[in-house]
Order: structure tokens, then sequence, then C-alpha cells
């Protein structure tokens, strides 16, 4: 199995239990790195994928890459959103960049946890070919978790998204 499926399959079992990624550098050049991409935020400040929860405003940001094999249909944000988790609402968003998938998820803890607590998720996905894997593609994730009316934190994140920097042109 080759690292990037086996570090893929660790960070999503590690994010389902709650666990913290360790922040990654990314390469100062203007091309990103496969696999890498990069949040700027309006007040100058940098998201980088895999990196731990960053707080803006009243949002916490996320960005992840995901390893997940090629699905034979449509994409959903199902491929990738982990365990303990339902996908409430779903569609597709043009941006600048390309086309991704929006999903509005619905996150309960895990029953031994025997917490009630419930946590709602805006995922946004982009995904592209995985590297030397045609039955892959990695998920290029934005999640937003915040407080408030689900509709104006799904704007916020939208328009946080149009300074999305990804290595590859998403699509469907």
């Amino acid at each position: 199995m080759k690292k990037w499926i086996l570090k893929s399959l660790l960070v999503i079992c590690a994010l389902s239990a709650g666990a913290s990624v360790p922040a990654t550098e990314v390469q100062a050049s203007e091309q990103l790195q496969v696999g890498k991409h990069i949040l700027k935020l309006p007040n100058g400040q940098t998201v980088y994928s895999d990196s731990n929860t960053f707080t803006y405003e009243n949002l916490q940001i996320q960005l992840q890459t995901i390893g997940a094999v090629k699905p034979t249909g449509a994409f959903s944000v199902a491929n990738v959103m982990g365990n303990h988790a339902e996908l409430v609402k779903e569609e597709v968003v043009r941006l600048p960049q390309g086309v991704f998938t929006y999903g509005l998820v619905k996150r309960t803890e895990p029953a031994a946890s025997m917490s009630d607590k419930v946590t709602m998720e805006h995922w946004l996905v982009g995904i592209g070919p995985a590297p030397d894997r045609p039955d892959m593609i990695w998920a290029y994730t934005m999640i937003v978790k915040g407080t408030g009316d689900e509709s104006a934190i799904k704007t916020k994140m939208l328009q946080l998204a149009k300074n999305w920097q990804l290595p590859v042109t998403p699509n469907k």
C-alpha cells in the first residue's frame, strides 16, 4: 500500500475520533504541490491544508486532502465525510477555481461517548486525480463549523472560498 493512501486513512480515522493533525508547510512557490492547498483570509492570515483547525471570526476552518476510491457515479460528500455523520443537504457550486460539491453534514458523537452532542459542518469539496492511481481521487476539502444561522455560515464560507488556492482545477 502506498504511503499516501495509508496516511489518508490514518488522517480520516484520527479526525473522525476528534484528533488534530499536525500542521504541514506548503512550498513557498506559486505552484502548489499536488495534495496541498491553502486559503488566504481577508485579514492576511493563511490556512494550510492538513493543519489544525483555524478560527476566523465566528468560524472554525479546516482544510484537508482526503484520498478516496474513485466513485463509479457522481461524487458525493458522503464519500469522504467519515463516520457518525449524516448528509443533510448537497449541491454543486461553481467558483472561479472550478466545480465543487457543497454539503451540510450533521455529525454526532460515537455511542461510546454517551453524548448527544450534534455538530453541523459545512463541507466544500473539489475533486482531482490521485497521482499514479487511476482508481483513486483526492478530495480537497474545506470544512467550516460555526454558530448561528446555517445559511449565513454557508454564504461566508463560499465568500472565503474565492481565495482558496488548489493545485488542480476541480471538476465532477
